[in-house]
């Protein structure tokens, strides 16, 4: 155990990018951001925002916002309240990226995905996690899932919106939806439904001639009814 934990440290110190290298990537970084950060309307928001964002083109081992902040040598509390439950319109920023995807890979004959993800966890406190089918690990485990839209055309493709697919027992438990910030107008949706209604909320916005999914959509005749009754080609 300790000889495969020793070969995993050494390729994964061999995989550290030399901070010179990530310079230019974070130039870059930064005018993108700038098209987004007026969307958020504190001065320590957008802040936050780009030591995320750089976070994430780092060396911190565990992309998380914990080791993120550390490697800043800032406190974490102010960092994952911001993730977390940080008071800031998520909808402006998904529909301003939204244009933004529109202008730079839009295509008639675009393809919208539909997928989820699942991501393991070890304990119970996490927003909507149980024991169920963690497609990532081929087996049933304690995990997180997520439900996630992408839009791909001959230009590239991209990630159009995410959300949580919150197990029914969650919905009905009122103290675990205080503790995690669930809102109180959320019902349970089946992974399908959840899909759909971001296809319908969003599919008008993209274009595209087709919506390609993961074969278990296609064990579902509601799912497949609602793509017949938004017209959708699939």
């Amino acid at each position: 155990m300790q000889s495969s934990q020793a070969n995993t440290d050494v390729i994964l110190n061999d995989c550290k990018i030399p901070s010179e290298l990530l310079a230019p990537l974070v130039s870059h970084l930064l005018t993108f951001a700038r098209r987004y950060q007026p969307l958020f309307a504190r001065s320590e928001q957008r802040e936050h925002c780009l030591v995320v964002l750089e976070g994430l083109l780092g060396n911190a081992r565990r992309k998380t916002l914990e080791p993120i902040a550390t490697e800043r040598d800032l406190p974490r509390r102010p960092i994952q309240r911001f993730v977390g439950s940080g008071k800031w319109d998520d909808e402006a920023v998904m529909t301003e990226l939204r244009q933004h995807v529109v202008e730079e890979l839009g295509e008639p004959d675009g393809v919208i995905t539909l997928d989820s993800s699942g991501f393991q966890k070890k304990g119970a406190e996490s927003c909507g996690v149980k024991r169920q089918w963690c497609g990532r690990l081929g087996k049933t485990e304690n995990c997180q899932v997520g439900m996630y839209l992408g839009y791909a055309t001959s230009k590239g493709h991209t990630l159009i919106d995410h959300e949580l697919v919150v197990p029914k027992e969650w919905c009905e438990d009122a103290g675990k939806r205080v503790k995690c910030d669930v809102p109180a107008k959320l019902a349970f949706r089946a992974s399908w439904e959840v899909a759909t209604d971001m296809l319908a909320r969003h599919g008008s916005e993209l274009p595209h001639k087709w919506v390609v999914a993961d074969a278990e959509f296609g064990k579902s005749g509601d799912f497949l009814k609602r793509m017949a009754k938004q017209g959708e080609h699939y």
